[in-house]
């Protein structure tokens, strides 16, 4: 069982970083306003789906990770917050595949109050970010429950991920709202401008992202040695 839970979390892994490539690939076609908008569309659905595997695989960092150290005898976190930290990524992975698939199907942002989906997938991720953070400080400052400091900072980067996945899914909520003005009778100006400042930035915060994701994992390979 620890030999499996250690490969999924390597094949997470993998999946975080590649399929990030992938999502700001297909970012910089959607963004292009010398292409038809049912063209960038059909980008913005693809880069929807392609978001879906480096998001679950974040989603899960944690509860893979703490499971690991708690068979290796590296976490005293008792057991029942354990169940509660996998009960919530799980629910948290529910929300993501229901939100991405809703928006992908529909082709277009939704209007009015903000998606019931897209409200719990910001409660766990903020939920998770919070659990992260405290788990990750009070390790690396020696008071547990993560008897090596290595894997505290481990988890505080996990933590900062989070932020910087944060700022990705705001600009994301930003996308959406510039495709409804790109289809608005006059608004392709405004909404083009909007989706170009919003990429700007989400280059910023997915290279940030992916170092952080580096550094992690090589604290995940030397901290042990």
């Amino acid at each position: 069982m620890l030999f499996a839970l250690i490969f999924v979390h390597v094949v997470l892994f993998a999946y975080a970083l590649g399929g990030d490539l992938g999502v700001h690939l297909a970012a910089r076609f959607a963004v292009r306003s010398d292409l038809p908008l049912a063209e960038r569309i059909r980008f913005f659905r693809m880069l929807l789906l392609v978001d879906l595997g480096p998001a679950t695989a974040v989603a899960l960092f944690l509860p893979t990770g703490l499971e690991i150290a708690a068979r290796l005898g590296l976490s005293t976190l008792p057991q029942v917050w354990l169940w509660l930290i996998w009960a919530a990524a799980a629910a948290w992975v529910v929300a993501i595949w229901n939100l991405h698939l809703e928006r992908a199907r529909g082709g277009r942002p939704a209007t009015g109050p903000k998606p019931v989906w897209a409200r719990a997938e910001a409660v766990l991720r903020y939920l998770m970010l919070g659990a992260a953070a405290a788990i990750g400080v009070a390790s690396a400052a020696g008071a547990g429950p993560l008897v090596e400091p290595w894997l505290g900072l481990k988890t505080v980067l996990y933590a900062l991920c989070l932020v910087f996945v944060s700022l990705l899914r705001r600009e994301l909520d930003s996308w959406m709202t510039a495709l409804e003005t790109l289809r608005g009778y006059g608004g392709e100006r405004a909404g083009n401008s909007l989706m170009l400042r919003q990429h700007r930035a989400g280059r910023w915060y997915a290279r940030s992202l992916w170092l952080l994701l580096a550094a992690a994992a090589y604290l995940g390979v030397a901290g042990p040695g």
